[in-house]
This record gives C-alpha cells, structure tokens and sequence, in this order.
C-alpha cells in the first residue's frame, strides 16, 4: 500500500512469508546500489516506545552523536524500512508515522 503524503509504502503480508527478509534483501541491495543513500533498517521490537524519536534512537545506537543525527536527518537522502510492526499496538501504528515525522525527513 503506498500513501504519496506521507512518502510512504506499506508491505502486507501473511506471517512467515518473507516479508522481513525482503526488506533486509532491499535494504543491502540499495547500499550497494548507492553508496551516497543513507538506508536504514529498524526493527521495531528492538526500542521501547517506538512512536517517538524513533530514527534519533536508531542512529544512536549505530553510534552517531547528537549533531551527527541532525546532519544525516536534515541534509541526506534517507530511505527508512521499519520491520516488526506485530511488535507495536494498533494505536501506536497508526501513529508511527505522525509522531516520527518520518514524512518531514529528506
């Protein structure tokens, strides 16, 4: 399901059908396509609390500093996969997006 306002793709699918390893495939495929692309995989089970400051958490716990996080949220080009989405509540997905900001980033 694609949503243009919030830049946005939503993959369905049953349990166990490889919908986890497909974006794992595309997160590695487009590193190695474009190299100048920052993409990032998050797995939602890994952080409490995903609906706030999710990509800052993410990126910190690759190591960034705080000013780093900054630079990469404001200047570069940033392709997002969130994974484990059973991981969260239903109000809490349909927040995800809103309270992140995820449609504001580059």
């Amino acid at each position: 399901i694609r949503d243009r306002k919030t830049k946005s793709i939503l993959l369905l699918g049953e349990a166990a059908v490889g919908k986890s390893t497909f974006i794992q495939f595309l997160t590695l495929d487009l590193l190695k396509k474009y190299p100048d692309l920052s993409v990032l995989y998050i797995k939602l089970s890994r952080y409490h609390n995903p609906t706030e400051d999710l990509v800052d958490k993410h990126l910190k716990r690759l190591g960034l500093s705080p000013d780093e996080i900054q630079y990469v949220k404001a200047h570069l080009p940033l392709v997002i996969f969130i994974d484990d989405y059973e991981a969260i509540d239903k109000q809490q997905f349909k927040n995800l997006i809103a309270t992140n900001k995820l449609s504001e980033l580059n």
